[in-house]
């Protein structure tokens, strides 16, 4: 008869490895930890279990997380959940438990340091333990950030820059300080800053940038997570396409195939069950993205299968009509600012534009290829607008800001 197998670790590695460390310090924990034969996702695990409350877990997580591969789901959750902000947490939280997950509720009432610990730990033990099960990427169920790209045709994706941009905060200027408190204002008070413009540039000087200042600009003030998603999907569309060495048919497949059409499908699933904030959060990343690039449209091959292709303008059009027709109280939309225009109706003027602009290329190059019903998208955006607007109070349905594409801060 043959050896039974060797057993590497435990059947509880987590016991052992915390009778191993008791009455250590942090730093003689994190040298043990890292010297460890577990995987970098194990590491992580240990410390964030293991390190003392007052340990700062993720700068002395941050070597092992770069342990993973830099595509990996973990490097990139890891760097996501490190670098957001505590109301960030606060909403991400708050939006899983409206979504059903009541067993968060203890994390929420947690001071943030811990919560972000405690929820970022929960996340990576159930990417972990769907990875396990067989799920091939982890993170499409944790929902990190920044997601890493599926490359295709063999295609290398560079170096992610972003989890280093603490590196870059010594080199921030006054000025870039001074916005980034404003911007953490409005995050404290639960909404995201998008600006359509630059909020400033480098000879403002940082007591010019203020909070009435940013708010003169054109700008859109819109719920916490709903805006970050959508910038954070927004983003990682950008980096891709930057990135990308092939063809632009091969980039157009891929940003449909594996970005736009799964945005499309969950936006219009969370419109359908109510979860209107949270379809927002797609919709907005798709449209951002549909004003600054329109190349995926013009050149791809998923026309091919044209009914795929038609459901995808179809789940965006159910999704913004369902979501633009409640009101602003229950999309979490503030009331606009003094000198500021109505967000809704500069949210619906910029969706108008970006409509009329796609449906004439749809026109042009692709209804050749319909068999029968064609791809549109049929969305009254002024009239959806009006109508939430009405249920919520009065406001105008075109907006006096002008609908610029996103050209400021995007991050």
């Amino acid at each position: 008869m043959g050896r039974p197998p060797r057993r590497a670790v435990s059947a509880d590695p987590l016991s052992a490895m915390r009778a191993v460390l008791e009455g250590r310090s942090d730093d003689e924990k994190m040298s043990l930890i890292a010297a460890m034969p577990f995987p970098p996702g194990h590491k992580i695990v240990f410390g964030l279990e293991l390190l003392s409350e007052e340990a700062d877990v993720f700068a002395l997580l941050k070597p092992i997380a770069r342990e993973c591969s830099r595509r990996s789901w973990q490097r990139s959750l890891f760097s996501h959940w490190a670098k957001i902000s505590d109301a960030m947490v606060k909403a991400e939280i708050e939006s899983a438990i409206e979504e059903g997950e009541t067993q968060l509720s203890g994390i929420l009432e947690m001071p943030p340091a811990k919560r972000r610990r405690a929820f970022f730990l929960a996340l990576l033990a159930c990417g972990m333990m769907h990875e396990e099960d067989g799920d091939e990427d982890g993170q499409r169920v944790v929902g990190a950030g920044d997601s890493a790209s599926d490359d295709e045709d063999g295609e290398e994706e560079e170096e992610d820059s972003d989890e280093d941009s603490d590196v870059d905060e010594a080199d921030k200027s006054e000025a870039d300080r001074a916005f980034d408190a404003v911007r953490l204002g409005f995050e404290e008070a639960g909404h995201a800053l998008l600006m359509l413009e630059q909020p400033y540039d480098k000879e403002t000087a940082a007591s010019a940038i203020t909070r009435d200042a940013i708010l003169a600009k054109r700008h859109l003030l819109l719920p916490l997570l709903a805006g970050q998603r959508g910038m954070d999907f927004f983003n990682d569309c950008r980096k891709l396409c930057s990135n990308w060495s092939g063809g632009g048919t091969g980039l157009g497949n891929l940003l449909l195939r594996d970005r736009l059409y799964p945005a499309a499908q969950e936006a219009a699933e969370d419109a359908r069950q109510g979860l209107y904030k949270v379809a927002l959060g797609h919709l907005l990343g798709i449209l951002l993205f549909g004003r600054f690039d329109d190349g995926w449209l013009q050149d791809n091959e998923m026309y091919i299968e044209y009914d795929e292709f038609r459901l995808f303008f179809d789940n965006v059009t159910s999704a913004w009509s369902a979501v633009l027709s409640q009101t602003d109280e229950v999309l979490g939309l503030p009331a606009a600012c003094s000198g500021a225009a109505d967000y809704r109706g500069l949210l619906a003027s910029m969706l108008g534009g970006w409509v009329r602009e796609t449906n004439r290329t749809l026109q042009e190059m692709y209804d050749e290829h319909a068999e029968g019903r064609r791809a549109r998208l049929k969305i009254d955006a002024r009239a959806l607008a009006a109508a939430g607007s009405a249920q919520g109070g009065p406001a105008e349905a075109e907006s006096p800001q002008k609908a610029a594409r996103p050209g400021g801060l995007l991050r």
